[in-house]
């Protein structure tokens, strides 16, 4: 008798746990743009405002993530704003796999100063029931180059001499080039004797 019992007790656990489906959220991807490229380089000291944009997908019911950016940047400034930031998240029309939704996420205008080339986020899951934590890391380059000016020239040049009118708005046309480009290419600072100004058009 007992031992029947223990026989009905050890297949019916089977069955559960045969019938169990653990929560899955994995992400698909994950990428910070500036300018519309991808960043793929850091320079210590110097902040980019990136884009970031997150891909997962999940077998499990989902209404919001936080992720907590905090190591985007080391100014103690953006803890608090940056701590547990919440997500846009919307539904992609097709889903990669059978029984999975997948989401396509995002937040914008963060600024990007870490201290090491490895970025480690703690994200969270929220759904009605639970909230599912887990960890990502991504690894970027080192900066290590400089921006290299091709060229500086103003609407009014005559060969390789250019000038700038006396108390007449002039046009300035700066070219740069960097493999890298950890640098928002649309606000560029330049200095022209006691004048300081910035480029914001940016052209390709």
């Amino acid at each position: 008798m007992n031992r029947l019992v223990l026989t009905i007790i050890i297949l019916l656990s089977l069955v559960l746990s045969s019938s169990f489906v653990p929560a899955d959220y994995e992400i698909t991807d994950f990428k910070l743009q500036s300018g519309g490229e991808n960043v793929t380089h850091v320079l210590y000291k110097h902040a980019q405002v990136v884009n970031v944009f997150l891909d997962f997908t999940t077998n499990e019911s989902f209404t919001f993530l936080h992720v907590d950016l905090t190591p985007m940047n080391i100014d103690p400034n953006y803890f608090s704003e940056y701590h547990d930031k919440t997500f846009s998240c919307f539904e992609k029309e097709n889903s990669s796999k059978e029984g999975f939704t997948d989401y396509a996420c995002n937040v914008l205008s963060i600024a990007f100063n870490p201290q090491s080339t490895e970025l480690n986020l703690n994200l969270s899951f929220h759904n009605t029931d639970s909230i599912y934590k887990t960890n990502y890391q991504k690894t970027f380059l080192l900066d290590e180059t400089n921006p290299e000016l091709k060229s500086f020239e103003t609407e009014y040049c005559q060969g390789d001499n250019c000038f700038i009118p006396a108390a007449k708005p002039t046009k300035i046309f700066i070219e740069l080039t960097d493999n890298t480009a950890t640098f928002n290419q649309e606000n560029i600072f330049y200095k022209i004797g006691d004048g300081r100004g910035y480029s914001f058009n940016k052209y390709i």
